[in-house]
């Protein structure tokens, strides 16, 4: 009880929506789901795809400094990108390499092995629960291999099998 006070307190922790006691097993059951969904789940939906789409740099030139010009979106793939001001713009190339390599590090997948944790205390819970996990994976690699085959994108980012158990970074 006390730690739930120390986070919702206003001087403290001051998380809002955070439950001011735990009294019952359902409230148990929801902080811990959100307190195991935000440095795995979330944090690689939100990391993974960062190398993905900033590493082209014209998807969101981070090392530019100048707002990119107005452009005529009448005709997109005429004006989509204004390819003389962006090259003259981008300035030091390596600055751009610099940058991707810096988002590299949190779009890096990594598997933490719980099975060690749950050795003596709570062995059938987590069986269950791998299981399933196991299940929901077979079935984004399923649809991905049938993807895969007729050309057509493939998901990896919320895939059971790379998601990390926690935040290493």
């Amino acid at each position: 009880q006390e730690w739930a006070e120390e986070t919702v307190a206003s001087d403290r922790g001051a998380v809002p929506g955070f439950p001011a006691s735990i009294r019952d097993k359902d409230t148990l059951v929801k902080v811990m789901q959100i307190l195991m969904w935000i440095p795995s789940g979330l944090h690689a939906a939100v990391n993974f795809p960062q190398y993905d789409y900033y590493a082209y740099a014209p998807n969101k030139p981070l090392f530019m400094r100048k707002t990119l010009p107005p452009t005529d979106r009448n005709d997109i793939f005429k004006n989509a990108l204004p390819t003389k001001y962006f090259l003259e713009e981008m300035g030091d190339p390596f600055g751009s390499i610099e940058m991707v390599n810096t988002l590299t590090l949190p779009s890096e997948t990594c598997i933490d092995n719980l099975n060690r944790n749950y050795a003596e205390v709570g062995t059938k819970s987590y069986s269950k629960f791998q299981s399933n996990l196991d299940k929901i994976g077979e079935g984004i690699e399923k649809r991905n291999k049938k993807n895969k085959s007729k050309r057509k994108a493939v998901y990896t980012y919320l895939n059971p099998t790379v998601i990390p158990a926690s935040i290493d970074i």
